[in-house]
Formats: C-alpha cells, sequence, structure tokens
C-alpha cells in the first residue's frame, strides 16, 4: 500500500516487539511506527522502537488510548523522541483515561504539558479504582 500512495502510513498500534517494527521498517510498509505501550513492552521497548524509527528516518507517535498510565508512559517517550513529531489523544469516553488519574492532561493551543511530578507523573484516583474493583 505504501509504494501506491503520498499518503504517510502509520501502523503498529497492534505489534508487540521491536522486532515487529523491523520487520515493518524492511518491508517498507510503513512512515510511522505507532507502538502501543500497553502491548509493545512498555518504556523500554518503546524506546528501543523509537530508536529503530531514528534509524531509518521515520517518525514516531505511539499509540496512546489504553488509559491514563499508558498515556503518561507514551507521553514521556514522544517527549524525548528524536523521531517523535505528533500523540494520539482520544476526546471520546474513556473512563480508564479521563477518570482514573487525578490530573488531566489538558491541550493548549495544541500543546500539552509533560508532568513533572515524580514517576509518570500521574496519581491514581482510588475511587475510581473502588470502584471497578473485582473482589
Amino acid at each position: 500500500m505504501r509504494a501506491s500512495t503520498d499518503i504517510p502510513i502509520a501502523s503498529g498500534e497492534s505489534e508487540f516487539t521491536r522486532f515487529d517494527f523491523r520487520d515493518l521498517i524492511e518491508l517498507r510498509a510503513v512512515d510511522i511506527l505507532q507502538p502501543d505501550l500497553s502491548i509493545a513492552g512498555g518504556i523500554t521497548e518503546a524506546m528501543r522502537i523509537e530508536a529503530l524509527a531514528s534509524a531509518h528516518q521515520l517518525r514516531f507517535a505511539p499509540h496512546l488510548w489504553g488509559g491514563a498510565l499508558t498515556f503518561a508512559s507514551g507521553l514521556h517517550v514522544a517527549a524525548v523522541a528524536s523521531s517523535g513529531f505528533i500523540l494520539e489523544y482520544s476526546l471520546g469516553a474513556n473512563p480508564m483515561l479521563h477518570e482514573l488519574a487525578v490530573e488531566d492532561f489538558p491541550v493548549e493551543g495544541g500543546q500539552i504539558e509533560i508532568p513533572d511530578r515524580p514517576g509518570l507523573g500521574v496519581t491514581i484516583e482510588e475511587g475510581f479504582v473502588a470502584r471497578y474493583r473485582k473482589s
């Protein structure tokens, strides 16, 4: 598909490791690598995937739909990614993104502030966890 269009092709939200992304790169199948940190090995593996994107002059845009912790993780990775250029951000009804953390991720003027608090910079909303806890 990539060879038949000038439209940049983004993919990877269903891939699991840097080796899967390596295969996409070797096939020249993508322009933008989009790992979902929830399934692609977390922050460490995402940094390895980003290194592949950078080495092959591709772009990097983490797939951040899973929830507040995935979003915060991807936000931090994207902030240090030399090949990073855009973030996905769901404005839809996603309680795991919009209610799990005490903090919001407001977008102002097309920009989003990277949390500078310890860890991922989010505080788990204990009331949310209690409401959905299975005993």
